[in-house]
């Protein structure tokens, strides 16, 4: 007797900028987390609060001083018929830069 085939969400990895979210009325810390989709970075989330304290602040000098953003790489999974929404995992050791 066959096993029913279980099936896996698919995934894959983009790299993509953090950018600070100047306009979030819930943090004023904020930074979207995007990957690169062709040559446009789409965004895909946010970074928790805990890492956005720190990240937010950090951005936003970078950016005021004409410094390029920061690149990181993220595991996107889903995005599948049944399932439309995509879960974005990032590896926090990228953040000991």
């Amino acid at each position: 007797q066959s096993q029913p085939r279980q099936s896996h969400p698919r995934s894959y990895i983009k790299d993509g900028p953090l950018v600070p979210d100047n306009a979030n009325e819930y943090d004023d810390n904020a930074v979207a987390v995007c990957v690169l989709i062709g040559t446009s970075a789409e965004q895909v989330g946010f970074l928790p609060m805990e890492d956005a304290s720190w990240w937010g602040p950090a951005l936003r000098s970078r950016e005021r001083a004409g410094e390029p953003l920061i690149a990181l790489s993220a595991k996107l999974v889903g995005g599948e018929p049944g399932k439309p929404s995509i879960g974005v995992f990032i590896d926090r050791s990228q953040f000991n830069t």
